[in-house]
């Protein structure tokens, strides 16, 4: 659904100017975040969740903005995303600058507990935000193994998970109900994607 409909826009962005972009942010973009940009760098997903298998549970709204990093913005604006963007997840971090994750080798879901020693972009290990939940969660790329591989950061409220798929695999297996995260809620249904004009949107 979503390579579908982002597929059918016309790229707006050339590859000079993603060139000329990472070399300005010092930033090596993947390749399904570039094709994704380049033609829709900010939509919104709204959902359906239905959180509990009672079938007299009506389910509720989730919608997810997605904003990436795109050509048509500087390094500046970027920076500015970026600290706002982390000053949401600031909460998650407790006093002894830990982070509580879900621990992905446990079928219960029980957290533990790690360091985190990640920044706002630009500094480094910096934190690149792309999208947003209406529950007021962030979401950020962490580029690590200096910048050749990046990770998603998946943050709600006082706690976190890492997800280690590229971003486009995420959303289509969120929207197909073929991935349930238990940080962005499982069971999505009657998913639909809405494009915005960069800028113009706020949940």
């Amino acid at each position: 659904m979503i390579r579908e409909a982002i597929g059918s826009r016309a790229a707006v962005h050339s590859a000079e100017d993603w060139w000329r972009f990472e070399r300005e942010t010092g930033l090596s973009f993947p390749p399904d975040v570039v094709w994704m940009a380049g033609r829709a760098p900010e939509f919104f997903i709204e959902a359906d969740v239905d959180e509990y298998p009672d079938p007299g549970y009506d389910p509720r709204i989730e919608r997810v903005i997605v904003r990436l990093p795109h050509p048509g913005m500087s390094r500046q604006e970027l920076a500015d995303r970026s600290a706002f963007y982390s000053e949401g997840f600031s909460p998650a971090i407790d006093s002894r600058g830990m982070v509580s994750f879900i621990d992905e080798n446990d079928p219960g879901g029980f957290w533990k507990e790690e360091p985190f020693p990640f920044f706002a972009y630009p500094e480094t290990p910096g934190m690149v935000p792309w999208g947003e939940s209406i529950g007021g969660c962030y979401y950020f790329f962490v580029p690590v193994e200096g910048g050749t591989r990046w990770r998603l950061l998946l943050s709600a409220e006082d706690h976190a998970r890492w997800v280690d798929m590229p971003l486009l695999d995420l959303l289509e297996g969120l929207v197909s109900q073929e991935f349930v995260c238990p940080v962005m809620d499982g069971g999505w249904s009657n998913a639909s994607v809405e494009f915005i004009e960069p800028g113009t949107y706020s949940i």
